[in-house]
C-alpha cells in the first residue's frame, strides 16, 4: 500500500471516529452504548496501526532520498516548491551548473559548518535526543502539546511531550523537543521565498557563531627548476567571514478554541500556522531587517550592489541588476519583488502594442513574489523595492530549539481571546540571516511603478 493510500484510509477512519464523537457530544451529552464503545475501540486500534505504517512509510521515503542524493552527489533531481516541476538541484541545493567549491567554517571550533540547500531536510531520521527516542521520533505533536497546555489535560500525552511541558514551566512556556522543532523549521523553510531561492540554512552550535566561507582552494602551477621566473610562488584559500547572533524572533497568532479542543484538526492547523508566522518573519528580516534588534536585511548591508530606480522599472532595470552581479563574480538566479511589480512587468508592451517577451539572462532567473515587500517606502510612501542575487550567498542560521506559549486571554491589540474565542500562541525562534557574499546581490530601491519601455 502506497503513502498515500494509508493516509487516505487513515483520513477514512478519522471521519468515522468524529461521527462517533459527535453522536455523544450534540445537545444529548450522553456517553457511547456498548456497541458504540466497541467500534471506537476498533477505530482506535486501526488509526493506532496505520499511523505506525505512515511513520515507518515516511522514513522509508526519507532513507531513499538519501541513497539516491548518495548515489549522486554531484545533481539530483527534485521538486520545485513553486512550479513543482522537475529541476536538477547540484550539492548545494541551487538549481544551476557547476560545482560548488564552497565550504563553510566555525572559526571558534575550526570544524566544517554543514549547510542545507532548500531540498535538504534539517529533521533527522533518528532521534535527537534522548527524551526523542524514547517517544519515537517523529511521534511528538505541536498540536498535543499546545492542546494540553491551553486545556490544562496531560492525558494522552506521550512522555517526551509531557517532559516539553515540564521543562518549560518555569519560564511559562513549552520547551518544545529538538526533533519537533526541526520538523517546524522544515515546513517553515518551504514557505520562506529566500530559501525558494536558493538561501542555504545551517545549524548554530552556539548564541554567536563567525563563519568563515573558503570560496577557493589554493592554486598550483607548473614551474621549470633552475629556471629564470620558475619561482613557485604562494598561494592561499580564498576566505571570508561573517558573524551570526542568535537574535530572538517572537511570532504571535490566534486559534479558535474549537480547533485547539479538536485534537483531529489542532495539529495541521497549528502547524501550518506557526510555520507560516516563523516564514513570514525571516523572510522580512532577510530582506529588510533593521539591526541591532533584527537581523540587517540586503536592503541595509553595506556591500550589495544598488541601484536607485528613481521612478519607473522595466527589463533594463532587471538586465542591469544582473549585470552588477555577474560583474562582481556571481550569477544571479532570482528576482523576489512585490506582486504589483512582478505582474507590471509582465504586462509591459512595446510600441505596436505586443507584449515584450523578455530574452537572454532575463529568462534563466527565477521571479518570486513577496508581499513582505511593500509599495509603501520611500519619503514619499510610495516606493516598492527589488532584490535580485545568487541566493545560494545568503545563509540563514537557527537555534534549533523552539519555545512557546499558550494563553487563553489577553489581546493582540484588535482581537481580545476571551471574546473572540480565542487561544494565543507565542512562538519564539532564535537565529540569524545574512549574506556570506554581499555583492553577490543588488537590490533596486525607489521604484514607484512599471515603465513601458523595456
Amino acid at each position: 500500500m502506497t503513502l498515500k493510500e494509508l493516509r487516505e484510509r487513515r483520513a477514512a477512519v478519522v471521519k468515522k471516529m468524529r461521527r462517533l464523537s459527535d453522536a455523544i457530544n450534540g445537545d444529548e451529552k450522553r456517553d457511547f452504548t456498548d456497541d458504540e464503545a466497541q467500534e471506537w475501540e476498533d477505530l482506535d486500534r486501526e488509526y493506532k496501526r496505520l499511523s505506525a505504517q505512515i511513520q515507518a512509510a515516511e522514513g522509508r521515503e526519507r532513507w531513499d532520498a538519501d541513497e539516491r542524493w548518495s548515489n549522486n552527489p554531484d545533481g539530483r533531481v527534485g521538486r520545485d516548491p513553486v512550479t513543482d516541476g522537475e529541476r536538477t538541484y547540484t550539492a548545494d541545493g541551487v538549481s544551476r551548473g557547476g560545482e560548488s567549491q564552497e565550504r563553510f567554517v566555525d572559526l571558534r571550533t575550526g570544524r566544517e559548518v554543514r549547510v542545507y540547500g532548500p531540498q535538504d531536510r534539517i529533521a533527522r531520521s533518528r532521534g535527537d535526543s534522548e527524551e526523542d527516542d524514547e517517544a519515537g521520533f517523529g511521534r511528538c505533536s505541536l498540536g498535543r502539546i499546545v492542546r494540553a497546555a491551553a486545556l490544562g489535560d496531560l492525558s494522552g500525552l506521550r512522555e517526551a511531550e509531557r517532559r516539553a511541558i515540564a521543562d518549560g514551566a518555569a519560564g511559562g512556556g513549552v520547551a518544545v523537543t529538538e526533533a519537533l522543532s526541526r520538523e517546524v523549521y522544515d515546513r517553515a523553510r518551504s514557505y520562506m521565498r529566500v530559501v525558494q531561492a536558493g538561501t542555504r540554512t545551517f545549524v548554530m552550535e552556539a548564541g554567536r557563531q563567525r563563519v568563515v566561507k573558503v570560496t577557493g582552494d589554493p592554486t598550483a602551477s607548473f614551474v621549470v627548476p633552475g629556471t629564470a621566473g620558475g619561482e613557485l610562488s604562494a598561494s592561499e584559500p580564498s576566505l571570508g567571514s561573517t558573524e551570526y547572533s542568535g537574535l530572538t524572533c517572537a511570532t504571535l497568532f490566534g486559534l479558535p478554541i474549537d480547533t485547539v479542543e479538536d485534537a483531529s484538526m489542532v495539529e495541521p492547523a497549528l502547524e501550518k500556522a506557526a510555520a507560516m508566522a516563523l516564514a513570514g518573519a525571516w523572510d522580512l528580516a532577510a530582506l529588510r531587517g533593521v539591526a541591532p534588534i533584527e537581523p540587517t536585511g540586503l536592503r541595509y548591508v553595506d556591500g550589495v550592489n544598488e541601484i536607485n530606480a528613481g521612478g519607473n522599472v522595466n527589463w533594463d532595470t532587471i538586465s542591469n541588476a544582473l549585470q552588477d552581479i555577474e560583474e562582481s563574480n556571481y550569477t544571479a538566479n532570482a528576482v523576489i519583488l512585490n506582486p504589483a511589480m512582478k505582474y507590471g512587468l509582465q504586462r509591459i508592451k512595446d510600441g505596436e502594442g505586443n507584449y515584450y517577451i523578455p530574452r537572454g539572462e532575463l529568462t534563466n532567473v527565477r521571479y518570486l513574489s513577496t508581499t513582505q515587500i511593500g509599495n509603501a517606502y520611500g519619503d514619499g510612501a510610495n516606493e516598492s523595492e527589488i532584490y535580485a542575487g545568487q541566493w545560494n550567498q545568503l545563509l540563514w542560521g537557527i537555534r534549533t530549539r523552539l519555545r512557546l506559549e499558550v494563553f487563553r486571554v489577553g489581546s493582540d491589540g484588535t482581537d481580545e481571546a476571551l471574546t473572540k474565542m480565542l487561544v494565543w500562541i507565542r512562538l519564539y525562534s532564535r537565529g540569524d540571516i545574512g549574506p556570506v557574499a554581499p555583492a553577490a546581490f543588488c537590490r533596486i530601491i525607489g521604484i514607484t511603478g512599471v515603465g513601458s519601455g523595456v
